[in-house]
């Protein structure tokens, strides 16, 4: 009798909530109907966006990282049964464009963003990505404002100020001198602000104020030989030089060639310059795979663009913002923007091909860079280090929803 009675009441107030919603509209009915009869419908693929400058003055240059993203895709293209499809948003190497590329990939319904190449434009599409609260990871990006100015931005690669921690504390240190020399390009805004940090980061580790001369070279030099006479009256034990490698290059064997036996120290800009006596600053080495995630994507960009190619470090930085993308989304307790920001927080050793990486409260990463030089022929790592670990000082606070 308990069960029958019991039946009945279920059955009365089955019928009470249909009277009430029939009562309220469809649109109640629609919610109720939404809410307990409906299965909601599971996400059959992974999107994955990709904003990049795809045409445009710096498409070249991007190039890289997207041949990353596109290798890893290649060797992952599944996760959990489901496929990954890649979307992309071309900004055309345009700050203006910026905004509405991220648009077109929050109206795709991706699940992470990767990119862009310079910091320019990941900065121009960042609030959208804030607003639409899809977590993003930036592949090359060395500016710290990059992931203090949004939550739900990260990065694979080292922070601009670690670099220059990493080369002077290696000069002082290692080198153990504090006689120590810049060479600057003139009206070069990313060459200054390395500079800028190096001195900074050398006066903390040695203590002292005032210590670091400078040698400023003119922006469009060909010629460094006047320049390195007048660094060569400073008797400096070792060199640091932010250019790039062709000019890192010239300023060196001009050195060499005046018979001035400088200790250079430059930053991962001078991967692959083969020159004894030279020292850089690198988070990934080809060469010396130290992951089988290394071998494996090694391996594979071989087969993709030829045996007798290397990936470069944007390449294997690409690779590895894929890895973390994949990590957040299969880690994370549902597939929403925040839920899948929370997961990438919590990422610890994962193996990727530039290291194992963790990450850190600012949303940088905690992973070894090495400092190399060429000897004898081979690439030889004589210095490591780990960036201390800090958090995001300069951000809202970011709000606990799904």
């Amino acid at each position: 009798m308990n069960d029958i009675k019991f039946k009945k009441q279920i059955v009365a107030l089955f019928m009470a909530v249909i009277m009430l919603i029939s009562c309220c509209g469809c649109a109640t009915w629609d919610n109720f109907k939404a809410a307990f009869i409906d299965k909601p419908e599971e996400i059959q693929t992974i999107k994955i966006g990709v904003f990049e400058p795809m045409t445009g003055a710096d498409a070249a240059a991007a190039a890289d990282e997207i041949a990353g993203v596109e290798l890893a895709h290649q060797i992952y293209p599944m996760l959990d049964d489901k496929p990954i499809e890649l979307v992309y948003a071309d900004n055309g190497s345009n700050v203006e464009l910026c905004p509405s590329a991220i648009q077109s990939l929050v109206d795709a319904q991706v699940s992470v963003i990767l990119g862009s190449y310079k910091s320019i434009y990941t900065l121009a599409g960042s609030d959208a990505i804030k607003e639409a609260r899809i977590p993003a990871i930036a592949i090359t990006n060395t500016n710290p404002i990059v992931t203090q100015t949004n939550p739900y931005y990260y990065r694979v690669s080292y922070i601009d100020s670690f670099e220059e921690t990493v080369a002077a504390k290696f000069i002082y240190e290692q080198l153990q001198t504090t006689r120590v020399a810049i060479l600057l390009k003139e009206g070069n805004d990313y060459d200054s602000a390395m500079a800028t940090e190096f001195v900074k980061a050398f006066e903390t580790v040695t203590g002292e104020e005032d210590i670091v001369d400078t040698v400023s070279v003119p922006a469009d030099i060909q010629d460094y030989g006047q320049y390195l006479v007048n660094m060569k009256y400073l008797s400096p034990d070792a060199i640091f030089f932010p250019g790039n490698l062709t000019e890192g290059e010239n300023a060196i064997t001009t050195a060499q060639r005046l018979g001035y036996n400088f200790t250079w120290v430059g930053t991962s800009n001078w991967d692959g310059l083969e020159i004894e006596n030279v020292y850089y600053t690198l988070d990934y080495d080809p060469a010396k795979p130290t992951t089988e995630i290394a071998a494996i994507m090694k391996h594979a960009y071989k087969n993709v663009y030829g045996s007798d190619k290397e990936p470069s470090n944007a390449v294997a930085l690409g690779f590895d913002a894929y890895m973390l993308a994949l990590e957040g989304i299969k880690n994370a307790t549902a597939q929403t923007g925040y839920a899948i920001k929370t997961a990438i927080e919590k990422v610890e050793n994962l193996e990727c091909s530039t290291g194992y990486l963790t990450m850190s409260d600012s949303g940088d990463p905690i992973k070894e860079v090495v400092v190399e030089k060429y000897e004898n022929g081979e690439r030889v790592i004589v210095y490591t280090m780990l960036p201390e670990t800090h958090g995001r000082d300069d951000v809202e606070d970011v709000e606990n929803v799904e």
